[in-house]
């Protein structure tokens, strides 16, 4: 239980991409194992998930962890993520994956704005570009925490 009474995630309720354009070649290394082996975890290695994987993922699980290039948005766009019934903490693994775009007078807008619209209760994301080394050991280290029981926001 958290000390600030926020109630930790169900840690066997899970779906991950991870390095689903099968470049990211350490960080496969350092996650393949680790997600295939936590009870209760689904998802796909290696490959693009479906726009059904996707859409699962954030409907029917509490957390979704996306590890591969940009925001993962490729794989299920904004306007289709708004339409869902989010559930799941979304740690969004890429570079610049939580950055929002602007486009004259209107507001900004990204992938982040999708997810929370569609009602995902947090998103965890970079605003800008960082490597593979340094998102895998931030992402490494948030998971531990919550596994342990640690709510989301002592484990950022």
């Amino acid at each position: 239980p958290s000390s600030r009474g926020v109630t930790p995630l169900r840690w066997k309720k899970a779906f991950y991409v991870l390095n689903p354009q099968k470049d990211l070649i350490t960080t496969e290394a350092t996650f393949k194992k680790k997600f295939s082996r936590e009870e209760g975890w689904r998802g796909v290695c290696g490959e693009a998930p479906s726009k059904r994987d996707v859409g699962s993922a954030l409907e029917d699980h509490d957390l979704y962890v996306y590890c591969g290039h940009s925001n993962g948005s490729r794989y299920l766009p904004g306007w289709e993520i708004r339409k869902l019934r989010g559930r799941a903490v979304a740690l969004l693994m890429g570079c610049s994956s939580g950055r929002l775009r602007t486009e004259g007078v209107y507001p900004a807008h990204g992938i982040v704005n999708d997810l929370l619209i569609a009602g995902c209760p947090a998103v965890i994301a970079n605003l800008w570009d960082v490597t593979d080394k340094d998102i895998d050991r931030f992402c490494e280290s948030v998971m531990d925490l919550l596994k342990n029981g640690r709510s989301l926001n002592e484990s950022v």
